[in-house]
């Protein structure tokens, strides 16, 4: 399960997959270099790369594909849980068992002693 999180947290949190990457500016003097308050969160060397980032996102919807791989990994995230509950209960039953052997073992050894 700790898998399946790190991979959601990987494609919802790290990957830049669903929105426009941000780019470094090219290394110049600072007096040349200039980013205008409207555009600091993403610097394109060339204005058309944004458009055309935005334009290829568009066409391989990005935005849809990483909707249906949540929603399968929301679906292996349940598969996980059922099996853990599984294991859990068929754990406890196993441990219900052996104190109930354990007892009666108890109760034959003072049925023993009583009736020796």
């Amino acid at each position: 399960m700790g898998q399946l999180l790190s991979l959601r947290g990987l494609i919802n949190l790290h990957l830049p997959l669903s929105e426009t990457p941000e780019v470094s500016p090219p290394p110049l003097p600072p007096t040349l270099f200039v980013i205008p308050a409207d555009q600091e969160q993403a610097y394109w060397e060339e204005p058309w790369l944004e458009d055309l980032y935005s334009k290829i996102s568009r066409e391989l919807d990005l935005t849809g594909r990483i909707r249906t791989l949540n929603r399968k990994l929301d679906y292996a995230h349940q598969v996980v849980e059922v099996l853990r509950t599984e294991l859990s209960e068929r754990h406890s039953t196993r441990l219900e068992k052996i104190i109930i052997f354990l007892i009666s073992i108890e109760v034959a050894f003072e049925m023993f002693h009583f009736f020796a």
